[in-house]
């Protein structure tokens, strides 16, 4: 069980522990069967690996809920457990009563460690019986932000500071022609040189450009509210694409990407990721709200499908479109880019304007010092690596910065 301190409540859909042990390496919960599943028998939360996230404040709840309950109990003087039926409930038993004991010695509170000690115990033989759902192990691969070796401090650092849009920068790609374009909340296309100054400034759409993409067949995306849109090299509309006859995204889409074998994925505020072919329509639904937030960036890497949300988590796909590994990052990444000069380093922008590097390999991150105290104003959404190893990004204040790859 993965406890996540920023996680908002709101997003454990009402899931509530029976209880809660805290170990060196692995915590453990105990759910039971009928909270862990709505009416219609689909899952509140998503479990991958034997592993579950859920907010602090769930835990904290839980822990008042059970002080609360067994404030006025008097235990009795002396407590005799029933030998279990075989060898193997005695070691698990006599395992869970030594991990019990180091946790709640500390608290020097013999009263309710001998209480939630036999509460625990009769969760376990309910457990065999179907009532609890069992066991979920720590995510031992959850990324923390910690020095390491193979980060290049100055990758990430501003290079430039460039011009002000005007308006939040939501999006940047460059196209194969090597212009820049940048797409913002007015709905304005802003085109750029590689030095980050400005060509011209188009506005085809009257609300955000929520996503740009440019493909192997060299067709421009842009992605507006639930439409997407086919436009030319000049950031003019050419045609809408998913029309109204076709099959409706859930949500506003969220990202757009390209990966091998001519698959065209698109993901949304509400956490679902479709499939579409080369004209934007919707072939197939792949992750259907599953998620739980919404999606920023989809990357290939390697044989997998990286995507990052904006509750801080990356969620590792295979190319069956199984969910196979969550990385819990706390931090609200509103863009990332894997960068082409370097082995399995990402970079990521977050919501209060600050760039991460992250090793996936080693599971490890840091916070990118910018020099002389400049700072990055509003959440970046916008970040592309250039054909000449530059990093621009874009800013929640409109800013376009370029920053150093090396």
């Amino acid at each position: 069980m993965q406890n996540q301190k920023n996680r908002s409540v709101q997003l454990d859909q009402g899931v509530k522990p029976l209880a809660f042990i805290k170990c060196e390496k692995d915590s453990y919960v105990f759910l039971h069967n009928d909270n862990l599943y709505f009416k219609d028998g689909t899952l509140k939360l998503p479990i991958y690996n034997n592993k579950i996230i859920l907010s602090a404040q769930t835990i904290k709840n839980m822990i008042l809920q059970l002080e609360m309950q067994t404030a006025g109990l008097k235990p009795p003087s002396l407590v005799k457990i029933p030998a279990p039926m075989n060898k193997n409930n005695i070691l698990q038993i006599n395992q869970i009563l030594e991990e019990l004991n180091a946790h709640y010695s500390k608290k020097n509170n013999k009263l309710k460690s001998i209480i939630i000690i036999l509460f625990l115990l009769i969760a376990f033989f309910l457990s065999g019986a179907g009532g609890i759902l069992g066991w979920y192990f720590l995510n031992n691969s959850s990324i923390i932000e910690k020095p390491n070796n193979s980060f290049n401090p100055n990758i990430g650092t501003i290079k430039v500071h460039g011009p002000n849009l005007a308006s939040s920068v939501t999006s940047l790609i460059q196209l194969s022609n090597l212009n820049i374009l940048a797409g913002t909340t007015n709905g304005d296309i802003f085109s750029l040189d590689d030095s980050a100054n400005i060509n011209y400034k188009k506005t085809p759409f009257n609300s955000t450009i929520t996503a740009m993409a440019q493909f192997s067949n060299n067709r421009l995306f842009a992605a507006v509210n639930k439409k997407i849109y086919e436009l030319t090299w000049e950031g003019e509309i050419k045609k809408l694409l998913n029309k109204e006859n076709n099959d409706e995204f859930s949500s506003n889409v969220t990202a757009i990407t390209e990966i091998s074998n001519n698959h065209i994925l698109a993901g949304t505020e509400d956490g679902t990721i479709y499939e579409l072919n080369y004209d934007g329509e919707i072939t197939k639904k792949i992750i259907d709200h599953q998620l739980n937030s919404s999606i920023k960036s989809i990357i290939e890497e390697n044989d997998y499908i990286l995507v990052a949300t904006t509750d801080g988590i990356i969620y590792k796909l295979n190319k069956n479109w199984e969910i196979v590994d969550m990385l819990p990052y706390y931090l609200s990444f509103t863009s990332l880019i894997k960068l082409l000069s370097e082995n399995n380093i990402m970079l990521g922008g977050t919501d209060k304007g600050s760039i991460y590097q992250i090793n996936l390999k080693d599971n490890a991150s840091i916070k990118v010092t910018q020099p002389n105290g400049e700072t990055i104003t509003g959440a970046i959404f916008g970040i592309v690596q250039i054909k000449n190893g530059d990093i621009f990004i874009g800013s929640g204040n409109g800013d376009i910065f370029i920053l150093n790859n090396k």
